[in-house]
């Protein structure tokens, strides 16, 4: 039996989508159904690493050190946010999930939240988007009826880390 993993963007949402999808199973951290499993974020689970991450002497900053420029910047899970990026992780990774709905907020933010979370998890699993602007049982239906590629939001996707990139470089 397959399975969809959907992942919205914090826990209230999620209940929504579990409501309206059918899945009345509660785990810790996850709702379970047939069809799917529902899971979330809380805001950011996963951001860019610390300077001192790549070497330790940027632990203290000095204007000496300028400019720091990694290679390749790192993702972190935030220290905080670890026991529900663990969740969301195992879930992505049962073998029955295969593919994944990204449900976080419709936007560059949102798109971000989500694709940093896959990447840090290390799961290579097709990628659908729901984008809606509210989560009424009627747009969450729909929306679900109207599901579009991940592939159409690399762009916003790119956009959103750009940006993020930026301020850890500024």
């Amino acid at each position: 039996m397959s399975r969809t993993l959907v992942l919205a963007e914090k826990p209230s949402v999620g209940r929504d989508l579990a409501r309206v999808l059918n899945c009345r199973q509660k785990g810790k951290g996850y709702f379970e159904g047939n069809k799917y499993i529902v899971t979330w974020a809380l805001g950011h689970l996963v951001t860019l690493a610390d300077p001192d991450a790549y070497n330790k002497k940027y632990a203290s900053w000095r204007i000496e050190d300028l400019p720091m420029l990694p290679s390749k910047l790192k993702l972190v899970v935030i220290k905080q946010s670890g026991r529900q990026f663990n969740i969301v992780k195992k879930q992505m990774h049962k073998k029955e999930v295969d593919k994944i709905v990204i449900a976080t907020d419709a936007g560059r933010e949102g798109e971000l939240v989500a694709r940093w979370i896959i990447e840090k998890a290390g799961v290579n699993k097709p990628i659908k988007r729901l984008w809606i602007s509210s989560v009424t049982d009627k747009a969450i239906k729909e929306g679900f009826n109207n599901l579009r590629d991940g592939k159409g939001y690399e762009k916003l996707y790119a956009s959103a880390a750009a940006r993020a990139e930026a301020d850890w470089y500024v």
